[in-house]
């Protein structure tokens, strides 16, 4: 069995989707993904858009940028991502993005730590520490 995630997106409160990934789930593969995706966190969300905005900077909104995020870790591949229910808690890490004023955020939580709670830009997948069966021991973000 891999090492599973889900990526949450919210707007505010309100839960817009979550996309689990059955392996590789850890920040130094699918939070390096997260970061590629959308070009190193430097991300404008806002409400509309003008005729010269252009993805990945730019998003109409966080529904925007999860159906954007969604795709492109799905791609064209059968299998390894899907759409589930927030409910779902067998994970053993878990990224929630949000919007405020226009900025991307992210919390990661490992393994049932807590491990980064900030500007979705400030995140380094580098700076967790895990064993050699990748399995969390600390991080360098606290």
């Amino acid at each position: 069995m891999g090492t599973a995630g889900l990526v949450s997106f919210y707007d505010g409160n309100v839960h817009l989707v979550s996309i689990c990934s059955r392996f590789d789930s850890y920040p130094s593969s699918l939070g390096l993904k997260l970061k590629t995706i959308l070009n190193n966190g430097n991300v404008i969300i806002r409400n509309g858009y003008f005729f010269d905005d252009k993805i990945p900077v730019h998003f109409n909104g966080i529904g925007c940028l999860a159906a954007y995020v969604v795709g492109k870790l799905k791609g064209d591949n059968i299998g390894n991502y899907y759409i589930v229910p927030p409910t779902l808690n067998d994970y053993e890490y878990f990224y929630s993005f949000s919007n405020k004023k226009a900025k991307l955020y992210l919390s990661v939580t490992a393994f049932n730590q807590l491990v980064f709670d900030d500007l979705f830009e400030k995140f380094d997948p580098s700076k967790s520490v895990f064993d050699s069966e990748n399995k969390f021991i600390k991080n360098s973000y606290f």
